[in-house]
């Protein structure tokens, strides 16, 4: 994971000294790592301090699994498996994986904005149409029934 008990530490420290009205979480809250549900999310949101998560299709990994890197390096064999199950639920219901990967930050009540990134011209339109994708509940409740993300981790609803 790329957020660490030292960055954690840092935050609580740095929201200490200074009166924070917003932070940025970059890799730490995505489909696939959600360590961020551990300290940072519940400090920002007991503080009021809104949360921008960057990264949300890991660099590129939740957008086309096996096809970029995972966080900028070769993907570990657990996230591939994750990645390549959440993919199979999200094609049982017609829905992209990325659609599922920009949203899902969302559904936490801390976290204001994501920063998807972009590439191209191009990309910036796409991700608005992933963000608008309509989602089944039975994504979410598939991928907790499979294991694939916690039971009390907050996911969208509609």
């Amino acid at each position: 994971s790329w957020l660490t008990d030292a960055h954690e530490e840092l935050v609580e420290r740095l929201a200490a000294a200074v009166d924070l009205d917003f932070l940025v979480v970059a890799g730490g809250y995505t489909l696939l790592e959600t360590r961020a549900l551990r300290r940072i999310l519940p400090f920002c949101e007991a503080h009021n301090i809104g949360v921008i998560i960057a990264a949300p299709f890991a660099s590129g990994w939740l957008v086309n699994p096996g096809a970029t890197t995972y966080m900028y390096g070769e993907a570990p064999v657990e996230i591939v498996d994750r990645s390549n199950r959440m993919q199979e639920i999200c094609a049982r219901h017609n829905v992209p994986l990325a659609a599922a990967a920009i949203q899902f930050p969302l559904a936490h009540p801390a976290v204001a904005a994501v920063i998807p990134g972009a590439k191209t011209p191009a990309e910036p339109r796409q991700n608005h149409a992933l963000l608008r994708t309509e989602i089944p509940t039975a994504v979410w409740q598939d991928f907790k029934t499979a294991g694939l993300l916690g039971v009390d981790v907050p996911t969208p609803s509609h």
